[in-house]
């Protein structure tokens, strides 16, 4: 991966490894040299420990792979500036978005494409996270491109509505008053419905990886990663429908001016 990353057609970074490592200390030494390379390259590593990767600490080899993910795709499946143009529109106002180059900015922009189109229908997002635990987001954001796909009577009431002191946060079953299980069960029933939406509309979209697990956000903390790479894919797939069908409708209306 460090070799693709930094086009080493060399394959200096291989050629250094030892090829059959036996000991702990062999692959560390392995890790620490593809480390190295992905820095030199300028992937920001959340963690640079190669002991708890030669471990294979499940959460330090999550991390890693992230970084890599969001250094070398994410930031390209959006061009910046079309984004930033999209928000504005949406938003009616000018955007500035604050931070360094590539991941950062990407995050905040992306954030705020989500904001100026959910605050169109009322619905508040915060964070890559807590915001997106019922499905809702996701809806509204594929009926505003493509409100045939979603419809807003469709998308049902969560336990967003029904317990709205834990709106960025999931209540627990084992927290909710028995009196109240009843309209604790129809919510999360409703969440699982929205994600149904949403499954069917990304099939209908195509070219987006199916990354949503209704099971891994109703009634849980979303993986702030998964939420993101989700929102990267999907976003970069709606403004290009949105570009083809500006292109549709040009064509459509210069062969209308040419037959009359």
């Amino acid at each position: 991966i460090a070799e693709i990353i930094t086009n080493d057609h060399s394959f200096s970074i291989t050629r250094g490894l030892n090829l059959e490592p036996k000991s702990s200390a062999q692959k560390k030494l392995n890790l620490k040299k593809a480390i190295y390379a992905l820095q030199e390259a300028g992937v920001t590593l959340t963690t640079t420990d190669s002991g708890e990767l030669v471990k294979a600490n499940k959460g330090s080899m999550m991390q890693i792979m992230w970084d890599i993910l969001v250094y070398s795709e994410l930031p390209f499946l959006v061009d910046m500036g079309v984004l930033k143009q999209e928000i504005r529109e949406i938003s009616s106002r000018d955007v500035v978005i604050e931070g360094n180059e590539g991941e950062e900015k990407f995050r905040k922009a992306l954030l705020l494409w989500c904001q100026a189109i959910c605050k169109r229908y009322n619905f508040e997002v915060q964070d890559f996270s807590g915001s997106f635990y019922d499905g809702k987001a996701f809806c509204y954001i594929l009926h505003y491109y493509h409100p045939e796909m979603v419809s807003l009577n469709d998308v049902k009431k969560t336990t967003r509505d029904s317990f709205p002191t834990h709106t960025e946060r999931p209540i627990l079953r084992a927290h909710v008053p028995t009196k109240d299980l009843h309209l604790y069960d129809a919510s999360i029933k409703g969440e699982h419905f929205n994600f149904g939406l949403i499954e069917d509309g990304i099939r209908s979209i195509e070219y987006i990886p199916q990354m949503i697990v209704p099971e891994h956000f109703c009634n849980s903390q979303p993986d702030e990663m998964v939420v993101i790479t989700f929102l990267s894919y999907l976003c970069s797939r709606l403004l290009n429908l949105k570009d083809e069908r500006r292109a549709a409708i040009t064509i459509q209306r210069a062969m209308k001016r040419w037959y009359e």
